[in-house]
């Protein structure tokens, strides 16, 4: 898997700790999490649960956005 790196299209401004995640795959995580636990969200993707829960969350506000 490639590293993001500073100043490459497809960058987020959602920060996890110190690591940048794409919105493409924040959006993975994001709906995988609408049918799936965190938990196995984050052994599927190899994730700490605490940021599966980070960009969880933050999927679900711009969901919530779009329909407001």
């Amino acid at each position: 898997m490639s590293e993001v790196r500073k100043g490459e299209a497809g960058k987020t401004g959602m920060a996890c700790g110190q690591s940048l995640y794409t919105k493409r795959f924040a959006c993975s995580v994001g709906r995988k999490c609408r049918t799936m636990t965190v938990k196995d969200v984050a052994k599927d993707f190899r994730l700490d649960w605490d940021t599966v829960k980070t960009l969880d969350k933050e999927y679900m506000k711009k969901q919530l956005r779009s329909i407001q």
